[in-house]
């Protein structure tokens, strides 16, 4: 004997539990029929009909917070770090610069120099 498959209609043994074609589950769960009847109504009316302590949990005003409490200092930390490097980088630069005096000169006149 065989189950034929409600996806694709191929006939599998009536052992297995999916289909050996299409694999789709020859057998459906208990509450799939109920989940599938879910789908098909607006969210208002799904929340009708969730059991009544499961619109309490989603009625309560309860949140998560958002970040772990250390995030803000560690992220506050960074941004400092990013800030001491970049300008470490610019006082670097510029006093660079000034002592080997290639602030003072223009593209062009270092060019005419070379030649």
């Amino acid at each position: 004997m065989s189950v034929k498959c409600p996806s694709c209609g191929f006939e599998s043994p009536e052992s297995a539990e999916w289909c050996d074609m299409c694999k789709e589950p020859l057998k459906k769960k208990k509450g799939a029929a109920h989940v599938d009847e879910l789908k098909k109504l607006p969210p208002e009316k799904v929340l009708e009909r969730l059991p009544e302590e499961l619109r309490k949990d989603l009625a309560r005003e309860e949140k998560l917070p958002a970040w772990s409490p250390w995030f803000r200092p560690l992220a506050y930390a960074f941004l400092m770090l990013m800030v001491g490097l970049l300008l470490t980088v610019a006082i670097y630069t510029a006093t660079r610069l000034r002592d080997t005096g290639q602030g003072k000169e223009s593209p062009r006149q270092t060019f005419s120099h070379q030649n």
